[in-house]
């Protein structure tokens, strides 16, 4: 009785933490094959989320390996920070079942508007696919936890299943019912099937299912964002059914799971056909449809949800969009005309609005049936509208915009207070000039970077701090419009480190190398590329598409080799650490190219071992593709102002320091130090002008150091002197 019925497919359902009550609240169900058949209905609402938009181009390849459900925040409303959230929760679960992203239905229920918690997503794929290969993944309490983890207000877990008499199976699980509109129901259902189908053949009984069954499911005559209905096909029990049987199979499964599902998520069953909810307000029970009469439509009637407005706008639209049509009368009316209250002609009422301020104040008081934001009216609306409108009228009037001190606050104009701005313009005067002296003094570095490739690599705290990050985001913003090509290279230490702790693997350094054993490769693989480039991404995109994720496996961007390190004249294995031993910065150009801001997690792939990815040091990976782009300059932040030439002494910090010099010094360095004052001297050695450390701490450090002629920080230079 459930999605693990058919052969081929697992399931597993665990508690990631996303639900306030503490249960289970994230499913993955894997199809192990030999096909990766798969069809899907999505939500015809134009307003779709942002898993959906996921799923409807995963779909476009016609293969499916995979399907992960969220309970516990919709992911809708949400912005490019929680697309990338679903692309990241897609490329976490390809990481841990070694199949492509692309192959990753993603379905999330759930509040609307609230961003889902990706360190909890991932910690709990993390052990959902830990569950997947288990021997009981295939059993039928497997399938039983997964479809209680997709459960919200549902109050019993729904399955079904059935087997035909040749051998082939269909099984299938679904969640909630309410909010739904004919079109398709609020679900989210995931059907599997053994049987050997194409994709196409899948399409087509979906579709004939669908319309016979969810489609006529309807409780209050909304519209969801999060609907979709997926059948996946494995192909395992090598039976090739009668389409007809197969879609009649389907049909029953998926009335059978509509049927479970009345419009209160309870476990009252509805009547078969058009189901009609339970009212419990008279007022509302005296327009039930009459017997035999087809419900009226109401896709066409631009109905949008309103919970900004308050309570009384959303109770004004559910009254607006009673399931009722006008041409006909109750079936236990005794004449025409009669309404509660007596005979003769219904009346025709409206609420009157209360009236604040002039109509000419309010241009959101239009025509009441526009479903547009400035003619819907309402009382709070309007007043702050009044407001802003007071305030527009201000700013447009006497107030200064040149002087914002103009303006005493209190409502009177700076002529009237008679207030002195002879010392206000002689600051803003001051200030103006010593940002053009600023700008002058950059003018030269601005002509030098000009068109010019610089390879950043972020790190240290600054990765674990908001602000910080944004303040990176910004200064690669900044170069990108000041004419330079900035690419960024990344780590994670601190995050991998962090979820290293929460999911309770031990975490070892030597020699200032992480030690990365095979469970932990798959923690750094998830943390780089699932987390960390995304947010990065996230941030720059902030400010218009200008960055795109990369990582070190994608297009053969980085060849890795195993490598152990020296440690007082022993050589110690760091376990998949690796080398970066080659370098096709064709992917890299082809960003650039295209004016983006090229964004690289440090993963490799073993060239020793087909399929096996190494941890790469993100400093020598910077450097290393800092030598093939022919960058200007390599600018790596740290946690610390720059090298101490006699550490812990502040007053040692190297402004400028050699080649050769360096070179001497290195084996004196502080172990979190050698990584990275080795890759200023690689990238030097390999034809990069200059590279530099810098405090990462520092908001705008980068800025400063490409920008300023003091720089910031210790800069690497090539040998000046014989």
């Amino acid at each position: 009785m459930s999605v693990t019925t058919p052969a081929g497919f697992s399931a597993a359902g665990v508690t990631a933490g996303l639900k306030k009550s503490g249960g289970l609240d994230l499913a993955v169900v894997q199809n192990l094959g030999p096909l990766s058949s798969a069809a899907t209905v999505f939500t015809s609402n134009r307003c779709k989320a942002n898993p959906v938009i996921w799923s409807q181009q995963v779909m476009r390849g016609g293969r499916v390996s995979a399907i992960v459900l969220n309970s516990g925040g919709a992911n809708c409303y949400t912005g490019s920070i929680g697309f990338q959230t679903t692309h990241a929760t897609a490329e976490a679960v390809g990481e841990r079942l070694g199949v492509s992203a692309g192959e990753v239905l993603v379905c999330s229920t759930g509040l609307i508007g609230e961003q889902l918690d990706l360190d909890k997503i991932t910690a709990g794929i993390w052990d959902a696919t830990l569950a997947l290969q288990k021997d009981d993944s295939t059993s039928a309490e497997a399938g039983l936890s997964a479809a209680r983890a997709i459960m919200t207000t549902d109050t019993t877990p729904k399955q079904s299943a059935v087997t035909a008499p040749a051998g082939w199976s269909i099984g299938g699980m679904a969640k909630g019912a309410g909010m739904l509109a004919p079109g398709l129901a609020t679900m989210l259902v995931v059907i599997t099937t053994d049987a050997v189908l194409d994709s196409a053949q899948l399409d087509t009984a979906l579709r004939v299912a669908t319309r016979l069954t969810f489609d006529r499911l309807d409780s209050d005559g909304c519209m969801s964002t999060n609907d979709t209905v997926s059948l996946l096909g494995s192909g395992a029990s090598g039976i090739k059914p009668d389409e007809a049987e197969f879609a009649a199979a389907l049909t029953a499964i998926c009335q059978d799971l509509t049927l479970q599902a009345p419009g209160r998520r309870g476990g009252q069953r509805p009547r078969r056909g058009h189901h009609r909810p339970q009212r419990r307000d008279r007022s509302r029970r005296r327009h039930r449809r009459p017997r035999g009469v087809p419900q009226q439509s109401v896709q066409d009637r631009h109905l949008r949800q309103r919970p900004e407005l308050g309570p009384r706008a959303r109770r004004r639209r559910h009254d607006g969009c009673r399931l009722r049509p006008v041409q006909h009368r109750r079936h236990d009316q005794r004449g025409a005309g009669v309404h509660r209250g007596g005979a003769g002609p219904a009346p025709r009422t409206r609420r009157p609005h209360p009236a604040v301020g002039d109509r000419a104040d309010h241009p959101a008081r239009g025509r009441r049936g526009s479903d547009d934001l400035d003619q819907r009216p309402h009382a709070r609306l309007r007043r702050r509208e009044q407001r802003v409108l007071k305030l527009t009228r201000h700013t447009h009037g006497k107030a200064s915009h040149r002087h914002p001190l103009a303006d005493t606050g209190a409502g009177t104009h700076a002529s009237d207070a008679e207030v002195d701005t002879t010392e206000t313009e002689t600051n803003t005067r001051a200030e103006a000039a010593v940002k053009a002296e600023t700008l002058i003094e950059s003018l030269p570095w601005l002509k030098h970077f000009h068109d010019k490739i610089i390879v950043v690599k972020f790190g240290g705290n600054a990765m674990v701090s908001e602000a910080l990050q944004r303040s990176f985001a910004e200064d690669m913003v900044y170069l990108r419009y000041a004419g330079l090509r900035p690419v960024v290279v990344h780590g994670g230490g601190p995050q991998i480190s962090a979820m290293l702790d929460r999911l309770g693997i031990q975490s070892e350094f030597r020699g200032g190398y992480r030690v990365t054993t095979p469970e932990a490769m798959d923690v750094v693989r998830m943390v780089l590329t699932g987390q960390i480039n995304r947010e990065l991404v996230s941030h720059i995109n902030e400010h218009g598409p200008l960055a795109a994720g990369l990582s070190g496996e994608d297009a053969g961007l980085f060849q890795g080799r195993r490598r152990g390190t020296m440690i007082d004249g022993v050589e110690v294995d760091l376990g998949l650490v690796g080398d970066v031993i080659g370098v096709d910065p064709e992917a890299v150009h082809a960003q650039l190219n295209a004016g983006r801001i090229p964004v690289v997690s440090s993963i490799a792939p073993d060239t020793d071992v087909p399929g096996q990815s190494l941890n790469i040091n993100a400093d020598a990976a910077a450097a290393s593709l800092a030598i093939a782009l022919g960058a200007e300059k390599l600018v790596i932040l740290t946690d610390v102002a720059g090298l101490y030439s006699d550490w812990p002494n502040r007053d040692s910090l190297v402004s400028i320091i050699e080649v050769p010099e360096l070179r001497a010094l290195l084996p004196e360095l502080e172990s979190g130090m050698i990584p990275k004052m080795t890759a200023c001297l690689d990238a030097v050695d390999g034809g990069v002008a200059k590279a530099a450390i810098i405090d990462g701490r520092v908001p705008h450090s980068i800025l400063l150091e490409v920008f300023t002629g003091s720089g910031i920080g210790t800069e690497v230079v090539p040998r000046t002197t014989p």
